[in-house]
């Protein structure tokens, strides 16, 4: 017999779940998708699992923001030889 204080699901019944939650997901770092350790390193709403992780990514954005500053510069100098 169940007792009413006890929370646990009865046998066969199925889970309840809202219907717009998210799946649960374990943390993992932003850049190698690693486990973390003892110490997780943030920045800008990211967690990471190492230093060099943090920095990596670092670069790998740093160097997304070069390539759209080039096309940018790309078509601000097509648009000054358009318009010449």
């Amino acid at each position: 017999m169940i007792e009413s204080t006890d929370v646990r699901p009865a046998p066969g019944a199925n889970a309840i779940s809202e219907p717009n939650a998210a799946p649960m997901r374990r943390s993992r770092c932003a850049h190698c998708d690693g486990p973390f350790g003892m110490i997780r390193r943030r920045r800008s709403g990211r967690q990471f699992c190492s230093a060099t992780c943090m920095e990596r990514f670092d670069d790998a954005m740093r160097e997304q923001v070069r390539a759209k500053a080039r096309w940018y510069d790309l078509i601000d100098r097509l648009r000054a030889v358009r318009n010449a």
